[in-house]
Formats: structure tokens, C-alpha cells, sequence
């Protein structure tokens, strides 16, 4: 009788030894490096540096390289709290192409400064704000002045969200799901962001401007 009750017994401590290999490999690469494995729901970290472009993508043969005029379509989805964001700021270089007398202007926004991180305090309030942005106005009345740009870098999981605004005119705001790519913001809807002209509330530029000064 005794070896037809081991049999089930040792099944029993078999299939228990399994259990544990498997719950004790969760969440581990398969190089047995011990690292999580990363998955979908892995927030994004903080890099050690702001990472931002030298210069803004330029739109051809618009006014001053800002990119499209036209409204976007809707506004874009709501964002949560991001671990992470920070803001590179961008001054206006007029510049000559073509031949050395009478060349056509060759508008470049160019990094002025490094970047700087948001607060963390602020993350929220930035959260808050970029949730209001909403569609420009088809007709509004905008300033004649000039300023800065600013970028606003937010990490996602698979690569860098973008929001530039205008610190000018009627401060309008674009969107580019790749701050680092040859097609100007607003240009291209993308991942967590819409095409066209957007505006925002004046509590989002307070955020940036505040994130974008000397500390």
C-alpha cells in the first residue's frame, strides 16, 4: 500500500516546485539579469538631463517656421500626472539662404538655453492645464510681437510627447509626438496628440515659463 500513497504525494510536491519556479521568475528578463522586465504598464522614469532638440523643426514656407495655421480638429486626449517633463526654450535666427546678396529669409529656432525640469509640485497643475487645451479660433486677433518658443517634452512609453507654445501672438500651441523629428509640430497628429493650431489656458504657460527660468 505505501508506494500507491507516495506516488500521488511526490505528484503533488512535483507540481508545487513548478508553481514556484514560475512565481519566482515573474517580472524578471530571461538573462537571469534579476532587472523587471518591462511591460505596457511601466511608468516612464526621469532622465538624468532634459533631453532637447537643438533646433525646432521648421515648417517651409510658412511664417516664421512656425508650422500650420489651420485650427486642429479637435482637442487632443486628457492627460494623467506624468512622472516626468520639462521644458527647452527657443529663440528666432533670421538667417540668409540661397546667395550671398539677396537670399530669401531662412527663419531657424534655435535652442537658447538648456532645459529645465517642471517641478514636481507643478506636474499636476500641468496635467490640469494641458487638459484644457481645446481648438484654436478659425478668426482671432492675435499681437504683433515676438518671443520665445517653448517645448514642453513629457515622456510616454514609447517615446517623448511634445508641446510647443508660441510666447507670442495669441500663444498659439502645437503638438508632435516626436520632438526630434524633420516634421514640424502640429503638422501630424500622433500618439496622445492632434494636428493643427490649439490654444490653452493662461495657467499652462505660467507652468512653462516659471519651469523655463534660472533657478
Amino acid at each position: 500500500m505505501l508506494p500507491r500513497l507516495l506516488a500521488p504525494a511526490l505528484l503533488v510536491l512535483a507540481l508545487l516546485a513548478g508553481c514556484s519556479d514560475e512565481d519566482s521568475g515573474s517580472g524578471t528578463d530571461s538573462g537571469g539579469s534579476g532587472e523587471p522586465t518591462p511591460t505596457a504598464t511601466t511608468t516612464p522614469t526621469k532622465p538624468d538631463e532634459p533631453l532637447c532638440p537643438g533646433e525646432l523643426a521648421v515648417g517651409e514656407g510658412t511664417e516664421l517656421g512656425l508650422g500650420t495655421d489651420e485650427p486642429a480638429a479637435e482637442a487632443p486626449p486628457e492627460v494623467d500626472t506624468p512622472a516626468a517633463a520639462w521644458v527647452c526654450p527657443y529663440d528666432l535666427r533670421d538667417t540668409q539662404s540661397g546667395s550671398e546678396s539677396g537670399g530669401e529669409p531662412d527663419p531657424r529656432w534655435v535652442a537658447s538655453g538648456p532645459g529645465r525640469f517642471v517641478p514636481d509640485a507643478r506636474l499636476a497643475d500641468l496635467a490640469a492645464a494641458l487638459s484644457e487645451l481645446k481648438p484654436a479660433a478659425m478668426e482671432r486677433t492675435c499681437t504683433a510681437d515676438l518671443g520665445r518658443r517653448l517645448l514642453l517634452v513629457v515622456p510616454r512609453e514609447d517615446g517623448l510627447t511634445g508641446v510647443v507654445m508660441d510666447e507670442f501672438g495669441c500663444r498659439d500651441v502645437r503638438m508632435t509626438d516626436d520632438p526630434f523629428s524633420s516634421t514640424p509640430a502640429g503638422d501630424e497628429d500622433g500618439e496622445g496628440t492632434v494636428a493643427g493650431v490649439l490654444t490653452g489656458p493662461v495657467s499652462l504657460h505660467a507652468v512653462l515659463a516659471v519651469s523655463a527660468a534660472p533657478q
